[in-house]
């Protein structure tokens, strides 16, 4: 939780301060994925999953 508030933190920061540099940026950038994005097989089949059953959600609603 502390790396994702931080990582929130940095990219406010970044919103207001659009002269940053482009190293800068980018390095915000990437904690920010860091923080919310898990690179595990398990971790990606789940997001599959949600999309899926989100997918039929939809498509039961329109019926």
């Amino acid at each position: 939780m502390h790396e994702v508030i931080h990582a929130l933190r940095a990219d406010q920061w970044l919103e207001n301060h659009p002269e940053a540099p482009a190293a800068q940026r980018e390095a915000i950038r990437r904690q920010v994925r860091d923080a919310f994005y898990t690179d595990t097989d398990d971790w990606k089949q789940r997001i599959v999953e949600q999309g899926v059953q989100a997918a039929r959600q939809a498509v039961a609603g329109l019926a």
